[in-house]
């Protein structure tokens, strides 16, 4: 089955919540990350900023820990 993303609030149709939930179900839903790196919470301030800036694609995510910083 095709990829589908959903951006942004959605108000959902009739049945809309359901599909969405057996989409999750089978599998076929992915979470976008945004491609730049963050290590360390030495970089949660320039990681927000880089969220504010809108220049994002998917979520922002600080890797901390094993891994990380």
């Amino acid at each position: 089955s095709p990829r589908q993303a959903i951006y942004g609030k959605l108000a959902f149709s009739a049945g809309a919540r359901e599909r969405v939930y057996a989409m999750h179900a089978a599998g076929e839903l992915r979470a976008l990350v945004d491609a730049r790196p963050f290590r360390g919470l030495e970089e949660v301030v320039p990681a927000v900023a880089h969220m504010l800036s809108g220049q994002t694609i998917g979520k922002v995510v600080v890797q901390v820990g094993a891994g990380g910083a």
